[in-house]
């Protein structure tokens, strides 16, 4: 029976060693799960967070969306406006150099035409110069030609007052002969 107290003794004490151990680890344990347990209740809140940052972000993103679809509607329309008005720019541009290839043969026409004009009128002031000389010469000949109807007005009344004292003279030379013949 000794030995059966021994061995219960060691065996109380191995149970009591045992006690001891698994109460330790039961505390360890227990301070885990404890930490384990805060640390799930901030992962919990964590998670909660971030569901609420989720739903606000797919919210935002859904907007998003919206907007880029809207954004991208009025992107399309804008490229085929800027296509067309790339267009109208090159015929812009084509009339453009037409115009300026007319404005050169205009400027280029218009020069001609202001010589010719310029000859032109260098001709009439020579012309017109000439039609003043010949004008003059006119004058001056109507001039003379008047000066010279005046002396030959002169000269006939000259003659005709000759002619008609001629003839005074005549009948008397006439009348004095038949007067001398009837004596």
């Amino acid at each position: 029976m000794k030995a059966l107290h021994l061995i219960n003794s060691v065996g109380i004490l191995v149970v009591t060693g045992l006690c001891v151990v698994q109460w330790r680890v039961d505390q360890r344990l227990t301070g885990e799960v404890a930490s384990l347990e805060s640390k799930r209740r901030q992962q919990d809140g964590v998670v909660t967070e971030q569901t609420g940052q989720l739903e606000r972000l797919r919210t935002e993103l859904t907007v998003v969306q919206e907007r880029f679809n809207g954004a991208s509607g009025r992107i399309e329309k804008a490229e085929s406006s800027l296509a067309e008005a790339r267009q109208q720019v090159r015929l812009a541009s084509s009339e453009r150099d037409q115009l300026k290839d007319s404005v050169t043969h205009w400027m280029s026409a218009v020069t001609q035409r202001d010589e010719r004009i310029k000859e032109g009128n260098t001709q009439i002031r020579k012309l017109a110069d000439d039609l003043t000389a010949s004008v003059i010469k006119f004058n001056q000949l109507a001039t003379n030609y008047n000066v010279t109807v005046l002396q030959l007005n002169e000269v006939v009344t000259n003659r005709n007052d000759l002619a008609t004292r001629y003839d005074s003279l005549v009948e008397e030379v006439n009348k004095a002969r038949e007067k001398a013949a009837k004596n």
